[in-house]
């Protein structure tokens, strides 16, 4: 989990995705809700055997009844016709590759077509004369084709010459079974090489020698029907097994490259007969024959996907055959009866908030200065000469505050251009004459000003509590006491080199090591304390311009860069979370959830929710109960020297807070 030094994280959280496992695999994942594709929609037949989107975009389904190419809207079928020589030769597609010259290559029961595109004709290769059932391209961009039983196929192509490699009882050294499942290439260019009947193979480019690998971790089965392979982050090779009839002889081990040596097998898919791998970053994907699986490499959780008659919206089959992530991220399930299925990964939806003319429940304007979503879940929208709106996006409403002459406590000026909620939780909002202050409980607005005025563009809250102050016309930096509510000003002056750059300034940052930066119109200021001590002796600005390199010397955002929590602190608010989470879907009864991590000063982790809540002070009678959650959770803060409070009442939802 990558976090930003100074910045916060918020998402709300859907309670169906809040219980995480407390077992190894749960058996029907509820994320994911699939569409399908069947002959209904135009799929010739409901045995899919191979996926593959080529470089136009084209969706291409090889199946046991023809060729299918689909645009997300219709199919083009593709048969073999007995009259037409320029048809396809088989209609069972075992395979499909396209090379880097653009090339799809169709592998068949009865063996291997070219499709043309151009002249819309399949070119056969009678050279490979068997049953295809997979492809890879090596690095000079010859084509290698695994066989039911030909052993394996190169095919060069710039001579259109084939090379054959098979089984020599004779010879150690040759390939070690005929019967070829699954080819894939390492970065280093070896070939490596699933069989029925000889296990894992690898071939060695710079000796043209074989070797046989199917020797198991301790305590895992035979590995001997290697049915697909891919390259795991680390470089190593994950390895599917399994035999539809001999299901004790499935399973997914790695493979360690370099000690050329099985080194686990992941023992939640024992005697499962693993059809297909497909990696995503640090997901794997198993396709198997009884369902669809998603294993987290990060957290060791696996998770099932299978049909479900009562579900429209589960897998269509549970017997997959292949796997693809298509290039807009939507995965696609072959599967063994039941057609095609996709998981469309979800996209992001943008909710618009606008002005409607006579609709109270809509902005004021549509002209935004400024957005703010404060701790309570309220986002906060400083408009252009319409004032300041609260939006509760539980509800819909739309609260509206307006400057009213004849009221002193209303906001101070109409045109709010900056927005900041301190750690107290107080709201401050910058206007075009000043900062204000939101007294929540009242709605009532407490006015602050300075000498020579100015409008507010930005406000920051340092590490010390005191609130800084970026303004514009006629502009200054200024510091801000809320204590003493006292103002200190700091101006741009050419005799002093110095000093700020420019008295316009737009944007604030303190990055992770307290210092604090200033956007201006001259460029980007960085403020030292020359004595070492904030206020016990002039600031030092040092300015950075277009002459160090900037593009422009205007600057009216800043944004630090991210950096990792230490590795001690993340497991330890993962389980806070966890646990948290799992007391809200088990007993909240809540809408919503927001979790919160803010490490501007030290690390605030907050998690609520606005479900039922309950007295805090049955807390100690439910840990005798044996109700340890909440105590588990005391225990793992206080262990780093931090502390937890938890704050609820009945009704009024719940709060739990950590402070490190």
């Amino acid at each position: 989990m990558n976090i930003k030094g100074h910045a916060r994280f918020i998402c709300t959280v859907l309670l169906l995705a809040l219980l995480l496992p407390a077992l190894p695999v749960r058996a029907q994942g509820g994320d994911l809700r699939f569409s399908h594709l069947t002959p209904a929609d135009g799929l010739p037949h409901d045995i899919v055997n191979c996926l593959l989107q080529d470089r136009t975009g084209y969706l291409w389904f090889g199946t046991q009844g023809g060729l299918s190419r689909y645009d997300g809207y219709t199919f083009t079928n593709f048969h073999h016709h007995r009259s037409d020589p320029d048809s396809l030769v088989n209609d069972t597609v075992n395979a499909l590759y396209e090379d880097r010259r653009g090339s799809l290559w169709v592998g068949t029961v009865s063996g291997l077509d070219r499709y043309d595109a151009a002249a819309g004709r399949f070119v056969h290769y009678p050279a490979v004369y068997e049953s295809v059932r997979a492809f890879a391209e090596d690095a000079a961009g010859n084509l290698w084709i695994g066989t039911a039983g030909s052993g394996i196929f190169r095919y060069d192509a710039v001579s259109g010459a084939f090379t054959q490699y098979l089984h020599d009882p004779a010879d150690p050294a040759s390939l070690p079974d005929d019967h070829v499942n699954a080819l894939l290439f390492d970065p280093g260019g070896t070939l490596w090489i699933g069989t029925d009947y000889g296990g894992l193979a690898a071939l060695d480019p710079r000796t043209g020698r074989f070797a046989s690998y199917s020797d198991p971790p301790p305590g895992a089965p035979t590995l001997e029907r290697v049915t697909a392979l891919t390259l795991a982050p680390d470089g190593a090779l994950w390895v599917g097994a399994g035999d539809y009839h001999q299901p004790e002889l499935g399973g997914l081990a790695r493979f360690d490259r370099a000690r050329r040596a099985f080194t686990a097998f992941y023992e939640p898919l024992r005697n499962h007969h693993v059809t297909a791998l497909l990696l995503e970053g640090q997901t794997l994907w198993i396709g198997a024959q009884d369902g669809l699986y998603r294993y987290d490499l990060t957290y060791s959780r696996l998770e099932a996907f299978r049909h479900d008659p009562l579900d429209p919206f589960s897998l269509s089959d549970d017997q997959v055959t292949a796997l693809l992530f298509d290039r807009s991220g939507n995965l696609w399930i072959a599967t063994k009866g039941g057609g095609v299925s996709q998981y469309p990964r979800p996209r992001l939806r943008f909710d618009l908030y606008t002005a409607r003319p006579g609709d109270p429940n809509s902005l004021a304007a549509p002209t935004v200065g400024a957005v703010w979503k404060d701790r309570q879940g309220f986002v906060w929208i400083g408009l252009h000469d319409h004032g300041l709106d609260r939006l509760d996006r539980r509800t819909g409403q739309v609260t509206h505050f307006r400057h009213d002459p004849a009221d002193p406590s209303s906001l101070a000026h109409d045109h709010v251009t900056a927005l900041y909620e301190d750690r107290r939780g107080d709201l401050w909002i910058g206007t075009q004459v000043g900062l204000d202050r939101l007294d929540r409980c009242t709605d009532r607005f407490e006015h602050f000003t300075w000498e020579g005025g100015g409008a507010v563009k930005g406000i920051l809250e340092d590490a010390g509590g005191a609130l800084w102050i970026g303004t514009e016309e006629p502009g200054a930096l200024l510091r801000f006491d809320p204590h003493a509510e006292t103002f200190i000003q700091y101006r741009a002056d050419p005799s002093h080199p110095n000093s700020l750059s420019h008295d316009f300034v737009w944007a604030l940052y303190q990055d992770p090591g307290r210092t604090l930066w200033a956007g201006t119109h001259g460029g980007l200021d960085r403020l030292d304390w020359p004595c070492g001590t904030p206020l016990a002796c002039e600031p030092s600005f040092t300015a950075f311009t277009t002459e160090g390199g900037l593009p422009d010397d205007s600057i009216v955002a800043m944004q630090g860069e991210r950096e990792q929590l230490p590795a001690a602190l993340e497991p330890v608010l993962f389980r806070i979370v966890q646990e948290a989470l799992h007391n809200v879907a088990r007993h909240a009864q809540a809408r919503r959830v927001w979790v919160t991590l803010d490490l501007r000063a030290g690390l605030l982790l907050r998690v609520r929710d606005d479900g039922l809540g309950f007295d805090p002070a049955a807390l100690p009678r439910r840990a005798q109960e044996g109700h340890l959650g909440l105590q588990q959770m005391r225990e793992r803060v206080e262990a780093l020297g931090g502390a937890l409070t938890i704050r609820s009442a009945p009704g009024h939802g719940t709060e739990v807070e950590v402070r490190l």
